[in-house]
């Protein structure tokens, strides 16, 4: 299983109950200052300047007391501490910026042959629909106003990110905040990440 720290509440409250039934885990992290600052403009794609959200009216347990970072790290503390395993760990940016490289170190941490062609895929939904253990009122209750979305699914292999790192003193307040809460447990799993090869 993959987790990652924009991953839905419903998905963190599925991985407590479910989350050491014998599968391989690994986990996707992402700069905080990233995550944040695209999560409050996907959230308020559409919405009028007056009635912009804040993080901060985000409520449990929609955004969770840990920001999903600190969730997200102790589910691989749990998996490394109590599973006795070795999750990898992938940099979304490293894996972008270089997708052959970070899915060989991949694919031999987990213990599977890589091939090249992992990096290209049909472009659609049909993994959500048929891979998924949510539902689909869910799985598109998600992707209502996401660009993500709407990006992903046109795409036919890893494609490197545009946008750049902000600039911290440009970013607004409660984006700072949150990243500043979560930037510890990201710079801990940062520092396990895989490497590419």
């Amino acid at each position: 299983m993959l987790f990652s720290s924009k991953s839905n509440i419903y998905f963190i409250i599925f991985l407590n109950i479910f989350f050491s039934t014998g599968c391989q885990h690994a986990f996707l992290i992402r700069n905080p200052y990233m995550t944040f600052d695209s999560w409050k403009k996907v959230i308020n794609r559409g919405i009028d300047e007056d009635k912009k959200i804040e993080l901060d009216q985000i409520p449990e347990p929609i955004m969770p007391a840990g920001k999903f970072f600190k969730e997200q790290y102790d589910l691989y503390q749990y998996a490394r501490d109590i599973l006795g395993q070795n999750p990898p760990i992938v940099d979304a940016d490293e894996l972008l910026a270089n997708p052959g490289g970070v899915m060989k170190a991949f694919f031999k941490a987990i213990g599977v042959p890589y091939k090249d062609e992992y990096l290209t895929w049909v472009p659609g939904n049909y993994w959500l629909e048929k891979m998924c253990v949510i539902s689909k009122e869910q799985i598109y209750s998600q992707q209502l106003g996401s660009l993500w979305h709407e990006v992903t699914f046109k795409t036919t292999g890893f494609v490197e990110s545009l946008r750049k790192y902000p600039n911290r003193d440009d970013l607004p307040d409660d984006v700072v905040r949150y990243a500043d809460l979560s930037m510890k447990y990201y710079e801990e799993m940062y520092a396990r990440r895989l490497k590419p090869l």
